[in-house]
């Protein structure tokens, strides 16, 4: 997705709270500006007691663009809005600007 470093797009087996927090020092925010995904809720609650805004998503489904609005609409409340409104792009979008 446009505006997301793909270093930080990470699938990580293993405990969750060392590997959210190798992400936060990596990327040098803090876990309040994190948004993490996952299919097991014992993840989803490591992930919230941290304090990241964190999801829960279908095992079979993995990452749907409808958890991933769900996911950042969760973030911006956290943040009261503070950050521009703006629609997710289609896949359309994604595709084209892959290939320019």
């Amino acid at each position: 997705l446009p505006g997301i470093d793909p270093d930080m797009v990470q699938i990580y087996r293993g405990n969750k709270r060392e590997h959210l927090i190798a992400i936060a020092k990596a990327s040098g925010s803090s876990f309040s500006e994190m948004l993490f995904f996952d299919d097991f809720s014992a993840n989803v609650s490591t992930g919230r007691q941290l304090g990241v805004v964190s999801c829960r998503v279908q095992p079979h489904e993995g990452l749907t663009f409808l958890a991933l609005d769900g996911g950042v609409r969760a973030w911006r409340a956290k943040h009261h809005s503070k950050f521009i409104e703006r629609p997710l792009p289609t896949r359309t979008e994604i595709t084209e600007d892959q290939q320019s």
